[in-house]
């Protein structure tokens, strides 16, 4: 993905603190919005960086995934509600057993049809970073 050119993502992650990396992305991006928990900054025509202050910050990423005739794995607890049009399975992640359990992933959540798929980060996730 291509950052504007004021923008450095190696050099965003390196800074720690919430308030340093709200001024970096003020004198670098266009804001969109701000709220309590988070604030959401424009990377280009599609994409944007969503900055969270904190717990709930994170919880309010939510995702929107458009599926037409299509399918969707998603492992763990990440997707909070599709659309009743899509079906639903629960799946090995690879043809094996052998391969799955290679892969340490299991099982993964299958959604396939025309609908949409939310997907939210799971708290979880974040703890094995440290936020």
């Amino acid at each position: 993905m291509a950052y504007p050119v004021s923008f450095n993502m190696d050099e965003f992650k390196g800074i720690r603190s919430f308030a340093d990396r709200v001024k970096y992305c003020e004198n670098r991006l266009k804001k969109l919005g701000a709220g309590t928990s988070r604030r959401v900054y424009q990377i280009d025509n599609e994409k944007c960086l969503k900055l969270a202050k904190n717990r709930k910050g994170i919880a309010q990423n939510i995702e929107e995934i458009n599926l037409e005739n299509d399918e969707i794995k998603i492992d763990g607890s990440m997707a909070v509600c599709w659309s009743q049009t899509l079906s639903f399975t629960v799946e090995r992640s690879t043809k094996s057993l052998i391969g799955s359990a290679v892969s340490g992933e299991g099982l993964v959540n299958v959604y396939r049809g025309t609908g949409q798929v939310w997907l939210s980060p799971n708290l979880k996730i974040y703890d094995s970073f440290g936020i």
